[in-house]
């Protein structure tokens, strides 16, 4: 079993974990177009290295020569490059029109989640396959996770959850990480392509406490 940065190979498999990690949210997120679905954009864009849902920005578990887990990670000292990759690989896929659709739809679901801070790691996209759940590989995936960020000079690595997550919210209170805040999506969005109230509980570490 190893842990090791995911490359243009894992795509398909990526992908299947990529969405188990927020199964409710990313299909609001992006919708059918045409007969596409979610999976389908994952695993086109898993297939490119650069943007948020680029095989760079990921980490898998692999065993056996299957993928088993997998991660990801935001920080505020992401290049241009990254944002433009993002951008690219939406317009790549849905065209112009529905990917100004898709962008508004993040933008609304950004206005429920604290704005991140120079000094965080935050981690997102983590997700074990069901065969191997409840075999601490969560829980190794997050300390390798707490390694890259100080590697990245940052001080706290935090994670966003949907609050009504409550399997995900009691392992990361497990391991040591805090709640600092619930965030909610404002009511004026109501009537629009996401739910009008979506709320989610931030945890934080201080990776600092790796080094004591």
């Amino acid at each position: 079993m190893q842990i090791r940065q995911g490359n243009a190979r894992d795509a398909n498999e990526l992908s299947r974990l990529v969405l188990a990690s927020a199964t409710e949210l990313l299909p609001l997120l992006f919708p059918p177009v045409n007969g596409l679905m979610v999976e389908d954009y994952l695993t086109f864009s898993l297939a490119k290295a650069d943007g948020q849902y680029g095989y760079q920005n990921h980490w898998v578990v692999e065993d056996k020569g299957e993928l088993i887990a997998c991660v990801s990670a935001w920080h505020t000292d992401l290049p241009r490059t990254f944002h433009q990759a993002s951008l690219s690989s939406l317009v790549d896929f849905y065209g112009p029109e529905q990917a100004a659709s898709i962008l508004v739809r993040n933008q609304r679901l950004q206005s429920c989640i604290l704005p991140l801070q120079p000094e965080q790691w935050c981690v997102g996209h983590l997700a074990v396959t069901p065969s191997h759940q409840c075999r601490g590989i969560a829980t190794r995936l997050l300390e390798f996770m707490q390694q890259q960020g100080l590697q990245h000079n940052k001080t706290h690595m935090c994670l966003d959850v949907v609050a009504s997550n409550y399997r995900a919210i009691n392992l990361y209170a497990r391991l040591g990480y805090t709640p600092v805040e619930l965030s909610t999506q404002s009511n004026d969005n109501a009537g629009q392509s996401l739910p009008s109230l979506i709320k989610f509980i931030r945890f934080e570490r201080c990776l600092l406490e790796e080094l004591a």
